[in-house]
C-alpha cells in the first residue's frame, strides 16, 4: 500500500521558532516591507503586538520572506480560499448524462426519453445518446438514423449535435449539449 502523505504537497506553515533561519526578509501586518532582520528581532516585533511570526515562501538567496500576522486568522483564510478554488473547479465540471434506447424503442418511450435528455440539457448537461442493437438488428442501421432524427424532433430543447451519431461496436453513439435555438429539420440534415 502507497504512502499517501508523500504524494500531497507539503503545506506545512513555519511559525515563530519553527522557521530555520538566522535572518529573514520582514513584511509588516500593513505589508510594509521592514527589511531583513534577524529572526529573534522578528519575533519579538510579533510578540509585542501579539501576533505571530510566518513564513511565507523561502527566496532563492537563502533568506526567506516572513509576515508578522495572527496565524489563526491565516490559516482561516488560506482554509477560505482553498473551499472557494475548489467549489469554482466543481462548477466549472460539465456533467455527462446518457439516454440509451434500441432500434425498434415505441415513439412514447422515445418521447419520455426525449423530455428527460431535454431535463438534463436544460440543466446544462450533456447528453450521450446510445442506441443499442441486438443479433440480427446491427443489418437495420438506417432505422436506427431514423430513430434518432424522430428522437431529435421529440425534444423540447433547442439541441446541438457535438458528435454526429457513430457506431461504436454494437452501439451507436451521438452526443448532444445545449443551443441557442432549435435547428430546422434542413439544418440537421447538412
Amino acid at each position: 500500500m502507497k504512502n499517501n502523505r508523500s504524494n500531497k504537497k507539503n503545506n506545512r506553515v513555519y511559525v515563530n521558532r519553527d522557521i530555520r533561519a538566522r535572518e529573514v526578509r520582514c513584511l509588516n501586518k500593513d505589508n510594509d516591507n521592514i527589511g531583513v532582520v534577524a529572526l529573534d528581532e522578528a519575533i519579538k516585533m510579533a510578540e509585542k503586538d501579539n501576533l505571530d511570526l510566518i513564513q511565507l515562501s523561502s527566496s532563492n538567496d537563502g533568506i526567506p520572506i516572513c509576515k508578522i500576522v495572527n496565524y489563526g486568522k491565516y490559516k482561516f483564510e488560506l482554509s477560505k480560499r482553498e473551499k472557494e478554488r475548489n467549489r469554482k473547479q466543481r462548477e466549472s465540471i460539465v456533467k455527462q448524462k446518457e439516454i440509451k434506447f434500441r432500434p425498434n424503442t415505441d415513439i412514447n418511450d422515445l418521447q419520455t426519453k426525449a423530455r428527460m435528455a431535454s431535463k438534463f440539457i436544460s440543466e446544462g448537461c450533456r447528453v450521450r445518446v446510445c442506441i443499442a442493437f441486438k443479433g440480427r438488428e446491427m443489418s437495420y442501421k438506417f432505422l436506427a438514423e431514423d430513430k434518432f432524427e424522430e428522437f431529435l424532433n421529440c425534444m423540447d430543447v433547442a439541441v446541438n449535435i457535438l458528435n454526429e451519431p457513430t457506431m461504436d461496436g454494437k452501439t451507436m453513439v451521438a452526443l448532444l449539449a445545449a443551443a441557442n435555438k432549435k435547428p430546422s429539420k434542413e439544418q440537421r440534415a447538412s
